[in-house]
This record gives C-alpha cells, sequence and structure tokens, in this order.
C-alpha cells in the first residue's frame, strides 16, 4: 500500500488496520505492537508532502503513540458509540473517551477526524465536539443513497455536521 500511495501521490492516506477475515475494520491500529514500521511508513509519507492519519482507538496513549510516530491526523474509531446510539444504550463513558481524546490530540497538535459506523443520529451527536474536523461516512452514504440518492443523503449529512 505505502508503493501504491508514494506512486499515485494523493493529498491524504488513513492507515487502517485490517485483517483478512474482517468485512470492516473492527478497532483501532495496535500503535504499541506496529510502532517502528508505522513511524518509518508515516515518515516517508511526510517526506512527500501527504497528510497522514492514523485510525485508533479512543483512548489517551493511542493520541501520545500517535503523535510520537509523527503522524499529522488521527481518525478515532467510533464503532462502540455508533453501535450504543444504534441500540439505544447509554454512551456517556463513550463519549467522554472521544471528547478526552479530542482535547489531548487538539492539545498536541493533531487534527482530529472520526468515523466507522456513523449514521445520522451518532453523527449528530459527535458533530457538537467542534475538535472533530472531519467524519468518515462512507459506508453509511453509499447504502443510504440507494434509497433516497446520494444527493439527498449528502445534504442531509452537511445540515447534520455544519
Amino acid at each position: 500500500m505505502l508503493k501504491i500511495a508514494l506512486k499515485s501521490n494523493p493529498k491524504y492516506v488513513c492507515i487502517v488496520p485490517e485483517k483478512r477475515e474482517e468485512l470492516t475494520t473492527e478497532g483501532g491500529l495496535n500503535l504499541k505492537k506496529n510502532n517502528k514500521i508505522l513511524k518509518k511508513i508515516v515518515k516517508t509519507l511526510n517526506n512527500k508532502k501527504i497528510r497522514t492519519s492514523l485510525f485508533i482507538n479512543p483512548n489517551l496513549n493511542d493520541i501520545k503513540l500517535s503523535k510520537k510516530i509523527g503522524a499529522k491526523c488521527i481518525e478515532l474509531h467510533t464503532g462502540s458509540i455508533s453501535r450504543k446510539v444504534r441500540s439505544k444504550k447509554n454512551i456517556k463513558k463513550d463519549l467522554k473517551k472521544i471528547i478526552a481524546s479530542c482535547n489531548l490530540a487538539n492539545s498536541l497538535g493533531l487534527e482530529v477526524h472520526a468515523g466507522h459506523g456513523l449514521d445520522y443520529k451518532s453523527a449528530s451527536i459527535l458533530s457538537k465536539i467542534k475538535l472533530i474536523k472531519e467524519f468518515n461516512i462512507g459506508h453509511f452514504i453509499v447504502g443510504e443513497s440507494f434509497f433516497l440518492g446520494l444527493p439527498r443523503v449528502i445534504n442531509k449529512f452537511k445540515k447534520i455536521c455544519k
């Protein structure tokens, strides 16, 4: 993937963990285990002026490690809070983690993105956290577009995320 990124020279890359068995990513990168290789990859991408984000779980240790690795951005895995919103469970603990992660990331100069499992309701809740600069909602947008059409779905998310 690094070779492809260097060859195509995108403006932005998000490094996401993926196992062959997964239908979708079920958690953030293991930064501790993959620290050396991630540092090397991020440095290479940064040198090519490719904005690099690390897809991580919303916890303070991963925020600190992301900064040490050299990432410019982080994308917080929002799967847990998204599942709880859909099943109408208490989200206070998850929301506190995300807010604390955003505050620390911002204080370290990391841009914050959020994604995984987001829909209208969870995006609406998280859009109130102004430190989140980008939401990645592709899967839901594509699925919902089959029913409502892409322009309507995108316009609805624009209103939610303002």
